[in-house]
This record gives structure tokens, sequence and C-alpha cells, in this order.
């Protein structure tokens, strides 16, 4: 049997004023692998008189480096010395379990836990961002492999430039004993928590999120209170908004392992709505003692959660304050993820760490000092397409157009981008792209040259991540003149010069429907990205005088390219009925349940119609929005739930299918910038009713009913009509068609291309 890997171990974290994750991540590694034969580990720290308190004192021996922290953390950035081995003798391996990477003499390892420095650089200090970009760059150039605790963390190491050959998934563990009935009890006792309450534990600082957990809070009703456990930390003070919470909220400061076991085991609920985890311990934590546990969509706690918790919007206090009550109020829910969340903990084990751990090490060992990766990094992308030598080369950012989930501006895009690709031009295209493009717009991946970006899209801050890098650089790389920002946003970091699409200003208006960070974002992001550009673009008139208005922009600096449509489209299927199983009189809204497309007054409206034709059915297309509880739980309210038929998204085709079918698109919008159905609906000859607000008005003209959009007694009333008179059906239809004409996709591609010249000219 061969001797054991030495590997140094970097364990600086265990002497921070707040350990955090970083440490209990790096101390359950170490105390299964001393257990092992196959490896000896040696701890490396700083200079330090004293040991760290407990729980924080490593089980293994640690040898100090003749530095300080500062001082070293300095020297080993930007000096690179003093290795390691000056402090642990000779070693196999090193190790650092931070983005404080020392000097390689062996072959390196380095754990990445997350990349929130990057993604909201302003929730920390200018030279915790310097230092963490710094770790970073040396990670990418002397790690043999760098390991990342969620797949969350490593599609971002790939977003950052990382070679996905270099990383590793390597899930941490839990070892949590069930705390017993007795230990809850005298928990509860000790902290004064004698009602039932929502458990929240953490270090505070902004982007674990607790202003919005308190916000949400707010809006749950009940005998219930909201235990804060976890101490201070650095970047937001909440003792005004705690204050303001009133008795339900308590603050337990900082609280031992032991205590905190009881309490999350004593918890109705563990919300956790953090906005960007690397893992995400308590959700594990809260799992494993059987409390069901409310936390974050898209970062790392969805990869632990899925299927054993609720899943919310962390922006959206409305959406966190549903997740809660949803628990509260269904038992069968909540006895479900007691169920399953043990299940699901029981999988994350410190063994299967230091196995995959151990694992990465026999990778490496053979790599030698100074191998490292000192090349740039090169990511596979994929490029169709041949390019000309025009006068103007124009990208187009199409990062944030995640198919399906972000409606008609998608739409709009994609009809402009098919008129410009049925155009002879000298203008040369490149669309910059998710992967998922290819198969959701195949004729327009088959008619212009494409790059995939290297992420997904499906987590937002690795998509806006790569806006504010990949894309600067890859424009850079291709030589482009002009960058069509189409999203809304021109990321601070840019090449070439910008043109801006402003699909509305819905934010100004109705900001009650944004969470306060997204508000917070757009309010800044908005104003600053249509400054930047040399243009901007809006979908109607409507939306152009709004941006002049609000915005300030100079008139000759906005310009208005409408919706285009073409008139060339398959005869719908005469299937759809018997495929989605439908009868009688057809409603129909294509719509994503947000908060500004009115579903609630349409269900009214629909009660009314329903009530005096039995038939009739109110079908409802689309995702599933921040709303959605409300809407289905005015459906059973109102007992329609058999004659609403909800489809979920459904192929072009079929929604095609459906405008033929339809007795009329019924469309309550409260907001729209354009209304891209309204114009698609009457392109087919389906009878329109919308509101009578912002765009609507001016895309439908005198074609269809304008209602107002909170008159369901209206909205009944024009609805009935319709179902009774077919010979207005047919006027309706008639009248929508020639509407639709006005709207030619190739006039729109004009403009565009006009923009794009006048953008790039000198």
């Amino acid at each position: 049997m061969g001797h054991p890997t030495r590997v140094a171990i970097t364990l600086e974290q265990c002497w921070h004023r707040v350990p955090g994750g970083t440490a209990v991540a790096a101390l359950g590694l170490i105390r299964t692998l001393a257990e092992r034969s196959d490896v000896e580990v040696a701890g490396v720290a700083a200079l330090h008189r004293t040991p760290p308190p407990q729980p924080w004192a490593p089980n293994i021996p640690v040898s100090n480096l003749p530095l300080p922290r500062l001082a070293l953390y300095e020297a080993w950035h930007r000096l690179r010395r003093p290795g390691v081995e000056l402090a642990t003798g000779p070693v196999d391996i090193v190790h650092a379990t931070t983005l404080a990477v020392p000097p390689r003499r062996a072959p390196l390892v380095v754990t990445v836990h997350d990349l929130a420095p990057l993604a909201h650089p302003g929730h920390f200090t200018r030279r915790g961002v310097s230092f963490f970009q710094r770790g970073l760059e040396l990670a990418w150039r002397d790690a043999d492999l760098v390991l990342c605790s969620s797949k969350a963390t490593l599609e971002a190491c790939v977003t950052a430039g990382f070679e996905r050959e270099r990383l590793r998934h390597v899930p941490l563990g839990v070892a949590a004993p069930r705390a017993s009935s007795a230990a809850v009890a005298a928990a509860r006792l000790h902290y004064g928590l004698e009602r039932p309450y929502v458990l929240w534990t953490g270090t505070i600082e902004p982007r674990k999120n607790l202003s919005t957990l308190l916000r949400a809070f707010s809006l749950v009703e009940g005998e219930v209170d909201l235990a804060l456990a976890g101490p201070s930390g650095w970047g937001e003070d909440l003792t005004e908004a705690i204050v303001r919470a009133g008795p339900r909220v308590k603050t337990l400061g900082f609280v031992p392992q032991a205590d905190l076991n009881a309490l999350y085991a004593g918890a109705a609920v563990f919300c956790w709505p953090s906005l960007l985890e690397g893992f995400g311990f308590p959700v594990l934590e809260a799992m494993a003692q059987g409390t069901p546990v409310v936390t974050s969509q898209g970062t790392s706690t969805e990869e632990l959660a899925e299927g054993a918790g609720v899943l919310v919007d962390p922006r959206d206090e409305r959406s966190v304050a549903e997740g809660i009550d949803w628990v509260l109020g269904d038992e069968t829910l909540a006895g479900t993820l007691r169920r399953a969340g043990p299940e699901r903990a029981a999988t994350y084990t410190w063994e299967r760490t230091a196995g995959l751990v151990v694992g990465a090490y026999a990778e490496v060992a053979g790599a030698g000092p100074g191998a490292g990766h000192p090349s740039p990094v090169r990511r596979v992308q994929r490029s169709t397409g041949a390019r000309r030598d025009p006068n103007i080369r124009v990208g187009v950012n199409l990062l944030w157009m995640v198919p399906g989930e972000v409606g008609g501006s998608e739409s709009y895009l994609a009809r402009l981008l098919s008129g410009l690709a049925e155009r002879s031009s000298e203008l040369d295209y490149t669309l910059f792209v998710l992967p998922s493009f290819d198969a959701a717009h195949p004729r327009l991946a088959r008619s212009f040259r494409t790059v995939s970006a290297p992420v997904s899209g499906r987590r937002k801050a690795l998509r806006i991540g790569a806006e504010s890098s990949w894309l600067a650089l890859q424009c850079r790389k291709e030589g482009i003149d002009v960058v069509h920002h189409a999203g809304g946003i021109v990321p601070p970091l840019r090449s070439g010069r910008a043109v801006l699409t402003l699909h509305d200003l819905q934010y100004l208006y109705y900001p009650e429907y944004f969470a306060p960070a997204k508000l917070a974002y757009l309010s800044r992001m908005v104003p600053r990205s249509a400054r930047a550009a040399r243009l901007v673009l809006t979908p109607s008139h409507y939306v152009r005088a709004t941006v002049i208005e609000r915005l300030g922009l100079p008139e000759d600096k906005v310009r208005v390219v409408p919706h285009g449509i073409s008139d060339r489209f398959r005869e719908p299927h005469g299937a759809v009925r018997d495929h989605y199983g439908l009868s009688g009189p057809l409603f129909l809204y294509p719509a994503i349940t947000y908060p500004h497309k009115n579903h609630l007054v349409l269900l009214e409206a629909f009660a009314g119609v329903a009530a005096a034709h039995p038939g009739a059915t109110l079908v409802l297309t689309g995702a599933k929005g921040p709303i959605e509880s409300r809407v289905a739980r005015r459906l059973s309210e109102l007992g329609i739930e058999k004659q609403v038929r909800r489809l979920g998204y459904v192929p072009k085709d079929d929604l095609d299918a459906l405008y033929h079918e339809a007795t009329a698109l019924t469309f309550p919008s409260r907001f729209e910038g354009f209304g891209a159905p309204v114009l698609e609906a009457m392109s087919r000859g389906c009878p329109v009713i919308a509101a009578r607000a912002t765009a609507l008005p001016e895309v439908i003209g005198d074609a269809g009913y304008l209602v107002d959009p909170d008159d369901a007694e209206a909205w009944a009333a024009s609805m009935t009509a319709l179902a009774e008179d077919g010979v207005e059906r047919a006027a309706l239809s008639l009248a929508g068609r020639e509407r639709a004409r006005m709207f030619d996709r190739a006039a729109s591609a004009d403009l565009l291309e006009h923009a794009y010249r006048s953008a790039g000219a000198p």
C-alpha cells in the first residue's frame, strides 16, 4: 500500500470575525478527511497567537505562516510568496479552500464557493471585490482543478472564463443530528418563542435578503412570529426595519449550532430568500430537521430544495409571503415537506464530499509544480454562416431572450429579425444568443451568423454576468460596430455604439408590481442605458412619448420601430379543439400571469359570461408568473375551474389555430408597450376585445372593442355580445385583418436597418 497523499489545506477563514459558510465547508471536509488512510491533511493559516474559538477550531494541526492575515493575502496575491511549504514542509498538493490563493509549488486545487462579488459588487467593499477578482484570476491561471459546491457556481465559473474541463461539482454535506422534542422545548423557552414561528438564520448582509423577508412577513397574517437567528455582518443595518416590524419579529443574535438544530426542528417554516448562494447550508440543515423550507429559485438553494421545498422569487416580497402562507395554511403540503426534507438532506454527506475531493486530488497528483493553465481559456461556442466585409457590422444582444419566458418582447424581436432576413443588405449581422435559441427559432438560426453564450439563461445572475463581460469581449473580438441591446438595458461594460430598445417604462407607472430590488435596478439602469445609447427604439408612439417625457431624452434620439407581421402563415389545423379537449365558444387570453396582465378582472368577467353561457370556455395560455397562486385561488372562489382551461405554453402553430377558433381574444392588460397578441389575433381574423389603456388603442384603432381594463361588467357585456352576434364577429374579423396589414414586417425591418445605419455613421 502506498504512502498517503499529503495535502496542505488553507483554513484562515476559521479566524474571521464571521467565519460563515466557507469555514463550515472547510471544517466539515477536514473532519472527514482526517478519518481516511489515503490522505494526510495539514492545515495552514496566517500568524495567530491563539486558536479560533469553538466551534471554529480545526480538528487537525494547523501550521502558521509568519505574516498576519492581510499581509499574507497581499503577499500571496501580489508577490506570489510565501509558499505554504514554509509552514507545512513538503506536500503533494495544495488545496485553497477560499479565493485566498497561495503560490503553487505543488499541484493546486482551489474551491470556489460562489461568485457573488461579480454578480452583486455593490454588496461588498471595493477592497473585497478587488481581492476576490484577483483571487479568481489566480485560480483561473494557476489551479489544476477548481471545485464548485453547486452546479450554479460551476456554471458561473464557466461564464467567468474557466474551462469546463477543469471544473468539478463537489456538493457539500450536512451533519445535523435530529433534535429531540425536549431540546426543542428547551430552545423555545430559552429564546422566548411561545407562538408558532418562521425561522431565518444567517449573517446579516445584503445578499441574504433579510430586508425582503421582513417586508414579506408583514403580509403574512395569523398568530405566527418571525425569528431571526444570526450575527450582524456588513453592508446592511436593519435595526429600524426590525423595530417597525413590531413584536412579531424576534431577534435572537448568534445561536450555537446545538440550539440552532432545535430551533430548526421547532419552526413551522424555515424561510431563506437569499439572492445568491454558492451552496446554502441553512436550507440543508433545516430539511435535515424535517422543517418545511421556503427558499429562492434561481440560485443554488433551488438545487438543494428541488422537490423538497417551496421555491419563490427572492426579489418579490409577495412571492415570498405567498410561499410562507402556502406552507402555514396547507397541512398536507407541510407534511409532505417534513417527510421529503430529511430524505433529501440524507443524500448530502461529508463522506461523499470527501470522496469526491480525494478523487480530485488523485487527478492532479501528477500535474507537478508549475503546470497550471497559463494560456487563455478557449470557450466553446458555435458560430454559423459566412461573413462579408461590410461597412457596418451589427451585433444583436439576445442574451436576455430566454425562449418562452419573456413574453411579447421575444415575438417582437423574432419578427423584426425575420424581416431583416428577408431583405438584401450590405450590413453584416451577428446574433449573440443563448444555447436554446436554435431550437426555439430555427429559421433565424439558419439565416444569421450566431454566437452562443456559455450560459443557459435559466439563472438571471449568470446571464447578466455574461452580458457585462463575455458579450463585450466577443463584440470586440468580432469587430462589431453597432450593438443592439434589445432587452432594455445597456451593460456597463460594452463595446461598439449602442442601440437600445425600450419596450416600455412600466416600472415608473406601476412600481408596486416590481420587487424592491428589481425596481431599484431598473430605476438606476434604464436611465443610464438610455443616456449611453446612440439611439433608443420603441415599439409604439405611446412608449416613445413616455420615454421622451420621463427620461428627458431629445426627440431626435428616440425612434419608433413597430411590431411587424407577415401575412404568410400556416393555415390552422382543425384538430386543435380535439387536441386540447375544447368545446363551445372560446375566449382566448395568451399571457404570463403577471400583475399588469389583469387576469383577475378577466376571471370575474368570465364568471358572468359562464353563468349565461354554460358551454363557454376561457382558454388561458402562457407560463406561470408572480400572481399564479392568486389566479388559482380566484378560479376556485368563483367556481369556474371546469370552464377555464389552463394550457400553459402552447406551440406557435397551436396558438394560431386557437386564434382561428376563438370567439374573441380578450386582452385586459393594464399596461402594454405594444400588445403583440392583439396584432396576431387581428391578422388571423380573430375579433379583439382589449383594454383601453397605454399602447393598445394605437394598435387596434377602430378594429376591435376597447374596454376600461378594470370594469368587469363591461368586459362581461362585450364578451356576451360577441358570443351571441355572429354578424358582429364577422365584421370585427374583417376589420382586424385590414388593420393588421398596416403593420408590415418589411416596413419595420426597413426602419430598424435605418436605425443601425444612423447609429453606425461617424
